[in-house]
């Protein structure tokens, strides 16, 4: 298991503090119980923030710590994995920000429409409370109106690091964030229209989209939020 130290720091540099976003680059699909157990424990207080979840780029894993300790973890880490017989290369994740063109979409008042679903269940700890097929149908249409006319969307990976993503893997993405945790998030962004658009999708059943551009129509901006 080769280590490319290089990408490592330049995904450090772009997330920021004493966190990185490891990938592992391979030509086969390992699934995820090999490489969770690869995974270092230091009497249960590893540097890993979770397990390893399926990106856009591949099987990612998100780490914290200092330098120092984050260096020494990923040797032990590469080791792991080697011994485990998983062959490809451990670097960091190249994230992305917005558009050069739509950089400033952010800055602009956003015209949002919240929708609250009731959960199933009294009380929930974390995630998605109002059953599967609720879901599924808030995650597609959610999807669908984020790509309209062929506008370019990003998946949010826990709230840390933005991936371009084709629709079906940001679907796949807000459906299995929302479920084990609090929020899930998803934008997109469409350059002829200059507009920016985003679903939130909230803990236990709260949806929110938000249409962001000074070009479109507030009234059409309105008829898109709600399915024919």
């Amino acid at each position: 298991m080769d280590v490319d130290w290089a990408g490592l720091d330049r995904s450090a540099k772009s997330i920021g503090g004493e966190q990185n976003l490891l990938l592992l680059k391979t030509k086969v699909r390992y699934d995820v119980v090999t490489l969770d157990d690869a995974v270092p424990v230091d009497d249960g207080e590893g540097l890993a923030n979770g397990g390893w979840f399926l990106g856009p780029p591949g099987w990612m894993l998100f780490i914290e710590g200092s330098d120092a300790q984050m260096h020494s973890w990923v040797d032990e880490l590469a080791a792991k994995l080697s011994d485990a017989g998983v062959e490809g290369i451990l670097t960091g994740a190249r994230t992305v920000g917005p558009p050069a063109w739509g950089r400033d979409l952010y800055r602009l008042p956003g015209l949002s429409a919240l929708f609250g679903y009731q959960p199933d269940l009294e009380l929930v700890p974390q995630g998605w409370a109002c059953g599967p097929d609720v879901l599924d149908r808030v995650v597609d249409h959610g999807v669908e109106w984020l790509c309209a006319d062929g506008a370019q969307v990003q998946a949010d990976i826990r709230l840390r690091a933005d991936f371009w993503a084709s629709p079906v893997s940001a679907k796949a993405i807000l459906r299995s964030q929302v479920l084990d945790d609090n929020i899930s998030v998803a934008r997109s962004y469409h350059r002829e229209r200059q507009e920016m658009r985003s679903i939130d999708i909230w803990w236990p059943g709260l949806v929110t989209l938000i249409s962001q551009s000074e070009l479109v129509d507030r009234r059409e901006a309105v008829q898109t939020y709600a399915r024919p």
